[in-house]
């Protein structure tokens, strides 16, 4: 529903018998607190427990893992610092003192440490216009990470794009550490900023007693071909439509395994073992995607999760 829901906002863009290109980008990220926590490297070998909201990253790894992980963090250092991220989940599962809705069990119960809002709604009193206003539409929430979504698509420039996915997060950014220094909220730990590389290995305010791995931001974007509209807004020539795309797929799929190699995430492994990913770690280890999987020959439309399997 809520994808429909954004495909029918898009549509009010579009203008018939109107030659249309569009530019997007979707930008999934965490937030990170300015201080470190300080772990032993023991820590660090042993304290693997998943968050309780998200994927066991640890348990997909070759178990051999448990002994590279000592040469990445050798035990001859007293202390090592990990980023401490702020993730989706503290906005909308945990009050402003870090309390979860929930208690932690099979059969989770009503938290009575919780203080009755979650710090997402206390964002959305503090500061409408930038979390309520905007809340789904220019960003969301997708698992653990916040997404931005661009939304001048149509006709755009690829500049323009950069500049206004720059601009909502600055926005957002600015008003979270507004409200936080307001509320006083995790004073201890710093203002709030954006990672400036994927971290391969932190620890989740909500987990904060283990350490995380797979803590990957994305940018996904999206274009659509100059194409001719009708006046129902549909391609006027559906035919040229689905060529034109045919062939823009495949020359990205053959560039893919270049801009992967240079710009992609490795795997923190892969420095200590042929076994992992040099090139992506998030290509290797994810169930949704891989390189140049999309079947250009069917052009099939939708969701790949929602397609049937043969």
């Amino acid at each position: 529903m809520e994808d429909s829901d954004k495909h029918v906002r898009y549509l009010k863009s579009y203008k018939p018998n109107d030659h249309f290109w569009g530019i997007g980008i979707e930008n999934e990220t965490y937030l990170e607190f300015s201080y470190k926590l300080e772990r032993s490297p023991q820590h660090i070998y042993t304290c693997h427990k998943a968050e309780r909201y998200s994927v066991d990253y640890f348990a997909g790894l070759d178990p051999e893992y448990k002994q590279l992980i000592k040469y990445l963090f050798p035990p001859n250092e007293s202390i090592y610092r990990l980023p401490i991220y702020f993730n989706a989940h503290s906005l909308q599962k945990t009050d402003i003192s870090g309390n979860h809705i929930t208690t932690y069990e099979k059969s989770p119960k009503p938290n009575p440490l919780f203080m009755g809002k979650t710090v997402h709604e206390i964002l959305c009193q503090a500061e409408p216009k930038v979390f309520k206003d905007k809340y789904k539409i220019n960003y969301m929430f997708d698992g653990d990470t916040v997404e931005f979504m661009t939304q001048k698509f149509y006709n755009t420039t690829v500049k323009k794009c950069i500049d206004e996915l720059k601009s909502e997060k600055q926005q957002f950014l600015k008003a979270l550490n507004r409200v936080f220094k307001k509320h006083k909220v995790m004073r201890n730990l710093g203002p709030l900023r954006y990672p400036v590389r994927n971290e391969p290995f932190v620890t989740f305010l909500t987990n904060i007693n283990n350490v995380a791995t797979f803590n990957n931001g994305t940018y996904h974007i999206n274009l659509t071909m100059p194409t001719l509209l009708d006046e129902n807004l549909q391609p006027a020539n559906k035919a040229n439509f689905v060529a034109k795309h045919k062939a823009a797929i495949r020359y990205i799929q053959y560039l893919e395994p270049l801009i992967i190699s240079l710009y992609g995430t490795p795997d923190p492994f892969s420095a200590v073992s042929p076994k992992f990913s040099r090139a992506s770690q998030r290509v290797a280890a994810s169930r949704y995607i891989s390189i140049g999987t999309y079947d250009t020959d069917t052009m099939l439309t939708g969701k790949v999760l929602q397609l049937p399997i043969n």
